[in-house]
């Protein structure tokens, strides 16, 4: 199953909250589409109440994300490889 529907919704609603409505690509960076420290969060808790993983909690960090297409395929080896 591809995490790409979940964060792709849950990036939408955050960014519209914001009043944001710029197209999310993959090569939107995260941190640059008007994301803060604190979005990030809710995103992470989000994603980990829809998806049941949270790859941040072991082997990957903020810093790891630079892309959409990099936070899809964290979650997506996360979810493959949850230890």
């Amino acid at each position: 199953m591809s995490a790409r529907p979940a964060i792709e919704q849950a990036l939408r609603d955050i960014l519209g909250r914001k009043g944001i409505g710029r197209p999310i690509t993959d090569d939107m960076p995260i941190f640059g589409a008007g994301l803060d420290s604190l979005d990030f969060a809710e995103l992470v808790a989000r994603l980990e109440e829809t998806l049941g993983v949270d790859p941040f909690a072991a082997a990957f960090t903020p810093q790891n994300v630079s892309t959409l297409a990099r936070l899809i395929e964290i979650y997506e080896h996360a979810a493959r490889d949850p230890g």
